[in-house]
């Protein structure tokens, strides 16, 4: 993998530009769209996968059983990009995106931290 741009979802866009000392984030889905980190300074770039949250889906079945009141299945929270920088951790909801291609950015600021 080389440096570049990478767009890992096109609706609403998400892409990382990668150079050799930073890296830039696009997230359209929120109000601030853009931000750029050194990569120095990334303490660390997480992907958290889509999971059942049990608690939640438990309390629900408890809720449903003792007021007849009709709640969907499971619940889910979605995949996640956390990333560590400066003390600060920011968070990315991962939706439609191209977790292949994250996994690969991963690994690559990975090889460059070691």
């Amino acid at each position: 993998m080389k440096n570049g741009t990478y767009t890992l979802r096109e609706k609403p866009k998400f892409e990382i530009d990668l150079s050799d000392n930073s890296i830039k984030i696009v997230d359209k889905s929120k109000v601030l769209s853009s931000s750029s980190f050194i990569l120095d300074k990334i303490e660390t770039f997480e992907i958290k996968e889509r999971r059942t949250n049990w608690l939640i889906t438990i309390l629900s079945f408890v809720v449903e059983i003792f007021s007849s009141i009709s709640v969907p299945g499971k619940y889910s929270e979605g995949s996640q990009l956390l990333m560590e920088y400066e003390g600060n951790t920011f968070k990315h909801h991962l939706n439609d995106c191209n977790i292949d291609s994250l996994r690969e950015i991963q690994n690559k600021l990975q090889n460059i931290a070691q």
